[in-house]
């Protein structure tokens, strides 16, 4: 799925308020979830065929007027997903940070993606 850059025009004006909340995506063997935490903490967590690989926290803000997520981690951000190939990594790779963009569905944002044509989509557990 693709998502154009002039989609965060049509974010509904609340979405902020309500994006805190648990996100879950999965990729074949790899589950990946991040809680953003109203206190504006997060945890990121990935699992390959059920053994967690990845567990790791740090801080989360919203930039209102480019509609990112940023994500500042205590330490370092794990990716386990490579958005180029479509392929589950063999091995965590470390980022500084990582951006997430908000999907707008109707009045809300249940969904948010990390690279502007990935298919590993975030969606919101109720």
């Amino acid at each position: 799925m693709a998502i154009a850059c002039s989609d965060k025009g049509t974010l509904p004006a609340n979405w902020v308020a309500n994006f805190p909340g648990t996100y879950e995506a999965t990729h074949g063997k790899l589950r990946e979830v991040v809680i953003f935490k109203s206190d504006g903490t997060y945890t990121h967590s990935c699992w390959v065929a059920g053994k967690e690989i990845v567990g790791e926290s740090g801080k989360w803000k919203i930039v209102e007027k480019s509609a990112e997520i940023n994500l500042t981690p205590n330490e370092h951000f794990s990716v386990m997903y490579d958005p180029q190939s479509n392929t589950v990594l063999s091995a965590p790779e470390q980022t500084s940070g990582r951006t997430y963009w908000p999907i707008p569905d109707g009045p809300t944002v249940e969904r948010i993606t990390f690279a502007i044509s990935s298919d590993m989509i975030l969606k919101k557990q109720k």
